[in-house]
Order: structure tokens, then sequence, then C-alpha cells
């Protein structure tokens, strides 16, 4: 019963997780890499870009801890509370960028490989 239990924990956890964020593989007509993101509670860790390239993040509409994203490594700050939000960013060098709630609770990384 409780390895019963802690897979399900597992299974909720992964499925949390992987419904937060998506890579659309679009580039828009500008040239810039195109991921969009829900803000319904959680940002999806590790969303991923190429380096080197511009990159536009389209947020969904937040709330609670979640009605705002932050950048701070890059000076970003984005409110999503009327319809959500986006956030342009220029190309990027390699790296992990920390995307953070408003409320400095909820995070994510934005990984530029």
């Amino acid at each position: 019963m409780r390895r019963r239990l802690t897979m399900v924990a597992l299974l909720a956890l992964v499925a949390a997780l992987g419904a937060g964020c998506t890579r659309t593989g679009a580039v828009s007509a500008d040239g810039k890499q195109v991921i969009q993101v829900s803000a319904q509670g959680t940002f999806e860790p590790n969303a991923s870009a190429k380096a080197g390239q511009p990159i536009r993040l389209e947020f969904g509409q937040g709330g609670g801890c979640t009605a705002a994203i932050k950048f701070d490594q890059l000076g970003v700050f984005e409110d999503l509370t009327d319809g959500g939000g986006t956030v342009e960013l220029p190309a990027l060098n390699a790296g992990e960028y920390p995307l953070i709630c408003q409320s400095d609770m909820v995070m994510g990384t934005l990984v530029v490989e």
C-alpha cells in the first residue's frame, strides 16, 4: 500500500511538472524562438531554448503567486494578471536562467543550449 501511494505521488509530480511549459518549436516571423508557458500554479522547470537566437516567452494568465514572473538575472518583470504576458529576450549565451514568481516561491529554469 505504501509503495502504491509513493508511485501515485511520483506520477502526480511528473504530470504537474510536465504540464507547465512547452516549446512550440516555432520561430516567429521576426526570427524569435517561441516558448509557451502556463502560469497556473507552477512554471515548468527546464524550459529549453537555443543559444544565439532571440526568445519570446508567452505566458498564460497567472494568479496568486504566479500573477507575475521575473528573471532577476536579466532584469525582467512581467505582470500576468491581465490575460498573460509576453517576455522578449535577446539572444542569450548558453546557460541556466532562473525564472521566479513574484513571491519568490514558484521557480523554474530556462535552459539555453
